[in-house]
């Protein structure tokens, strides 16, 4: 996911290589490595990977939507709004409803 992160950095600052990001997302991306980095030198591999796996789920459905999105083709239309209405009912579950059941 580190890998995933940065390749979205570089790809940014080198002009809009793959999806370009604002600066709100690069600041999110370092603070995710920045804490990432402190999960495994800090010796909480368990948790991190724990979190990693219940707050990224969400990743696949955006992903696919952005990709249907910049496909441009408008019979994919409803197959885009599907993927993002998923994206952000998953998103809502993964990231905002359960981690304090996780906490």
């Amino acid at each position: 996911m580190g890998g995933m992160y940065v390749g979205e950095m570089v790809g940014t600052l080198l002009g809009g290589i793959g999806f370009t990001l604002g600066r709100e997302m690069v600041a999110h991306h370092v603070v995710t490595i920045a804490l990432m980095m402190f999960a495994y030198y800090g010796g909480l591999h368990r948790y991190g990977m724990m979190g990693m796996a219940v707050l990224d789920t969400s990743n696949f459905f955006l992903h696919s939507a952005k990709a249907l999105h910049a496909a441009g083709l408008p019979r994919l239309a409803g197959v885009k709004d599907t993927a993002f209405k998923t994206f952000a009912a998953v998103f809502f579950v993964v990231r905002v409803a359960l981690p304090p059941l996780c906490m």
